[in-house]
């Protein structure tokens, strides 16, 4: 059963996505919410959860993922769970693909793996949409930082982009298929963690 604390973290956590939404547009930067600080020491035992689909894009959650889980990596020196290891104790816990775990559930996944921090994702948006004369595709993120410990969101952050923003913003050549918008968006979403406060891993 949950405590007051945490429905109170997921319902701010919900009015926050709901409210960037709302609000967002394409030239926005990743939109950070800190809804508790982060645990002290080094943080450098994490997983990458396996993240969620909203959209109609096929295996959308498995590309953004494999490219977050990417960048991540050679951002920050972390030792990162292995996939397949995530997987085979999302089966023993009732975990199913389509899902995340809930606040017990990552307790428990922590536990097992000895993380610090539990990284959670979900694929709001993926198009790639053809207008007259090349791709545009754009893409939605929204991503949760976890404390592994006690399972509780430590930060929400959610970030939109769509390639011509990097041509009219930053006067890059225009970004046209989803894999280079994926790595720009991935980046720009690490930066923002790290000037926060997310610290790096030695070497």
């Amino acid at each position: 059963m949950h405590s007051s604390r945490d429905i109170f973290i997921k319902t701010a956590s919900a009015a926050f996505f709901l409210l960037i939404l709302a609000s967002c547009t394409f030239s926005s930067p990743p939109q950070l919410q800190k809804m508790a600080p982060m645990p002290p020491g080094k943080l450098c035992r994490v997983a990458v959860l396996p993240f969620i689909n909203e959209t109609q894009y096929p295996q959308g959650d498995t590309i953004i993922h494999k490219i977050f889980l990417a960048e991540f990596v050679k951002s920050g020196g972390y030792l990162v769970a292995q996939e397949g290891d995530i997987w085979k104790i999302y089966k023993q816990i009732q975990v199913y693909p389509g899902q995340l775990p809930n606040f017990e559930q990552m307790k428990i996944l922590g536990d097992i793996l000895n993380l610090h921090l539990i990284l959670t994702g979900k694929v709001v948006e993926l198009t790639e949409d053809s207008g007259s004369r090349s791709i545009n595709p754009s893409l939605t993120l929204y991503l949760q930082i976890h404390e592994a410990k006690s399972g509780k969101t430590i930060w929400s952050t959610y970030h939109r982009r769509d390639g011509e923003h990097y041509r009219k913003a930053l006067h890059f050549g225009k970004i046209n298929n989803v894999t280079s918008l994926t790595q720009a968006v991935v980046r720009e979403v690490l930066d923002k963690w790290y000037v926060e406060g997310l610290e790096k891993c030695p070497d």
